[in-house]
């Protein structure tokens, strides 16, 4: 069995955009792309206003929703994550789906430019436009989409647990120094 296209992780509120992906999946399907698929994981305040759009948008075969679990277990269920959020600060599912190698469809907000460093251009402005080029560019060349992914090697040395560990130990001796000499 093929595995869905896509996949949301996160809580199931609108800040995060799970609206967006669905607009952006009806219009796909609109366009004839009939056999699109996704996997939404997660729970959270807006759960049963998400399934009523699903309803709405007559995309009850396409999506199937998912109760909470580990990420790593959820990106072995789709081929591209999708982040749609209107808002985040450093969202740690951006780092985890990197680090597991997942191509991403994620939106220039908060810390997510910070993440993608030098390949920030491949990130969308949370609309459903955007995301829709994105997401037909992920249905006709994941190829592609995988190749503009940042350079794992980077987002180690940036964001590994040892890596941010010795930012704050940084942080806080430069706070300590400038605290005694003052």
């Amino acid at each position: 069995m093929t595995p869905p296209d896509f996949l949301f992780i996160g809580e199931m509120r609108m800040l995060k955009g799970p609206d967006l992906m669905l607009h952006a999946m009806h219009r796909l399907k609109a366009e004839g792309s009939q056999n699109i698929s996704a996997i939404m994981v997660g729970d959270g305040p807006d759960r049963d206003e998400i399934q009523a759009l699903i309803t709405q948008l007559n995309l009850q075969a396409n999506v199937t929703m998912r109760p909470p679990m580990p990420a790593r277990a959820a990106f072995e269920l789709a081929k591209t994550v999708v982040m749609p959020s209107r808002a985040e600060a450093m969202p740690y599912i951006v780092l985890e789906a990197l680090g597991a190698h997942m191509p991403l469809i994620a939106t220039k907000v908060g810390g997510i430019p910070e993440i993608f460093g030098t390949v920030s251009d491949i990130l969308i402005e949370p609309t459903i436009h955007d995301l829709t080029i994105k997401m037909r560019m992920a249905l006709g060349d994941l190829t592609a989409l995988k190749s503009r992914m940042p350079d794992h090697a980077a987002l180690k040395a940036n964001f590994s647990v040892e890596a941010m560990a010795s930012t704050m130990l940084d942080v806080y001796e430069t706070a300590i120094k400038s605290r005694n000499s003052a």
